[in-house]
């Protein structure tokens, strides 16, 4: 009975100390989400950056082109966006007055089941409207002041990471202190790399698979919706919810109820099937991470850092398993969190040439 009891209190304060860390990380985001960010992008760009100065022999040349390469990536990225909604405001005033007149149905629909509508009509809402675009700005600012000191911290760390790697190996020692730690950041960075290269994968997936209901259905602008599904799916949970909001409105201003019921139902089996079945499956199984832990991370992270904490959320805890798996007394937890049940599996993916049931001495 006394090593049950104890066993149940172990895991009372695991859960404890889980929910204490999350709170502290949620306090400290300010300071460890920016820094985060610009970590696991280096861990993205060293590659790149190595090869370049292989090339040049100018540590300057090769941080500056890698930065280069790096905003054109975020340009792209948000030129998409952009022009995205261009493309969809010189459409606009051909849908305004058919929106208007099935906002009036359903505000007759409403009236007629004693449902207030006062001041819902378009028209109307003016005042709301601003007070949403103001506050988009003030988000916007607040975006892009973090996104320049994330630069900055990007350069900073490109520019001493080569000193930072003699530090760690000074400090670690000999024997397998300094084995751990560079084996960490080299399986981590790896695991990240194959991360993105599979969000990248699903996005496409999601976007063909989009815009090609949307095409079948008949619904205008579908390759428009489907690089804007492509764009936002990058962004965990909130993106692809943002991103069928602006197809569905069309089908709803285009063909009325039935073609956007079609478009709804079509985009959510869609990001059904591919966001809860194929990308955990995809995602755990190249970064070797349970599909069960991939959903419990992304709303464990989502809950400590948001957005960003979703979209970070595999990537902290590949890099945690890692750690995990270089030590004898948390290797245990490791191969929990890993979709593979013995030992010698994750030895062979976290320990390169270490192999053996049990989990060997250190």
């Amino acid at each position: 009975m006394r090593p049950y009891f104890a066993r149940v209190m172990i895991a009372l304060l695991l859960v404890i100390a889980l929910v204490l860390g999350g709170a502290a990380l949620r306090q400290l985001q300010f300071v460890l989400m920016p820094l985060a960010i610009a970590i696991f992008i280096v861990m993205l760009l060293r590659p790149l950056e190595q090869r370049i100065f292989r090339r040049l022999r100018y540590r300057w040349a090769s941080i500056s082109l890698t930065m280069l390469a790096l905003l054109v990536v975020l340009a792209a990225f948000i030129g998409a966006i952009w022009w995205v909604f261009w493309m969809a405001s010189f459409e606009w005033p051909q849908y305004r007055d058919q929106l208007y007149g099935q906002w009036a149905q359903v505000e007759g629909w409403l009236r007629e089941r004693g449902i207030p509508v006062q001041n819902m009509a378009p028209e109307d809402n003016v005042e709301r409207i601003m007070g949403w675009v103001g506050t988009g700005l003030q988000t916007t600012h607040t975006v892009l002041a973090g996104l320049i000191l994330i630069l900055f911290l990007i350069i900073l760390l490109l520019l001493e990471l080569d000193q930072w790697r003699e530090k760690l190996k000074t400090a670690a020692g000999s024997g397998h202190q300094r084995s751990n730690l560079l084996d960490i950041a080299e399986v981590a960075s790896a695991s990240m790399r194959k991360y993105l290269w599979v969000l990248t994968i699903m996005s496409a997936l999601s976007a063909i698979t989009g815009g090609a209901w949307l095409w079948i259905i008949g619904v205008d602008l579908f390759y428009l919706w489907a690089l804007l599904i492509f764009v936002l799916s990058f962004l965990p949970i909130i993106g692809s919810i943002v991103a069928a909001i602006p197809p569905i409105l069309m089908a709803l201003l285009q063909g009325g109820w039935m073609l956007g019921l079609a478009a709804a139902l079509g985009l959510l089996a869609t990001e059904q099937v591919i966001g809860n079945f194929i990308q955990p499956r995809m995602q755990g199984r190249n970064l070797k991470i349970s599909p069960l832990v991939v959903l419990l991370t992304l709303l464990f992270w989502g809950w400590v850092w948001g957005i960003i904490g979703a979209f970070l959320a595999l990537p902290l805890t590949v890099t945690v398993v890692v750690i995990l798996a270089h030590f004898k007394p948390t290797r245990p937890a490791a191969l929990l969190i890993s979709d593979m049940t013995r030992y010698d599996s994750l030895n062979e993916a976290y320990l390169g040439e270490r192999s053996g049931e049990n989990p060997p001495d250190e």
